[in-house]
């Protein structure tokens, strides 16, 4: 064996990985618990008066897509019937007139409004909301407003069989 070297084990390299193991499973494994004191710069009476409370205004509906929410959580009488009104009304508000972008009346002119009201049956169910206290006045089928307030109502009455695309099963929820 002369001349020739013998290849010995690189013990130095299995040293480096053998610490880089440890090291790596002493963090993971290890915790750290950190207490910290916080210290108000001013003492606690004075920070309760000096506090000033910014009371902001509620933000009133002028779109769509608040007064569905907004008549939805008012008419509904749990959480899963919020969403179900939700839907309901975005889906007959786009069926029935487009959000209001046809405005022609259907049912040989006897259907109205951004939800294809008959004027009767407009009517007879804001009538109900009056006799409940829900609403002050009758309002009118054409108003965007006016007639997702008394869908909202209608479908929380269990009324969904007022409007065809309902009817014919358009929807399925």
């Amino acid at each position: 064996m002369v001349g020739r070297r013998r290849k010995d084990f690189n013990y130095t390299l299995l040293g480096v990985i053998w610490l880089l193991a440890i090291t790596t499973f002493v963090i993971l494994h290890s915790t750290i618990k950190v207490e910290y004191e916080f210290l108000s710069p001013v003492g606690e009476a004075q920070a309760i008066e000096n506090y000033k409370l910014e009371v902001k205004k509620a933000q009133t509906c002028e779109d769509v897509d608040c007064w569905v929410d907004q008549y939805a959580h008012q008419y509904a009488k749990s959480d899963a019937e919020v969403n179900r009104i939700k839907v309901m009304l975005h889906f007959l508000l786009y069926k029935e007139s487009g959000y209001g972008s046809n405005l022609n009346c259907g049912d040989n002119f006897k259907a109205c409004g951004p939800l294809q009201y008959w004027e009767a049956t407009y009517i007879s169910i804001r009538d109900e909301m009056m006799e409940k206290g829900l609403v002050q006045v009758m309002g009118d089928r054409h108003d965007m407003r006016n007639a997702i307030e008394t869908t909202a109502y209608a479908l929380s009455e269990g009324r969904d069989n007022l409007w065809g695309p309902l009817n014919r099963g358009e929807l399925k929820i």
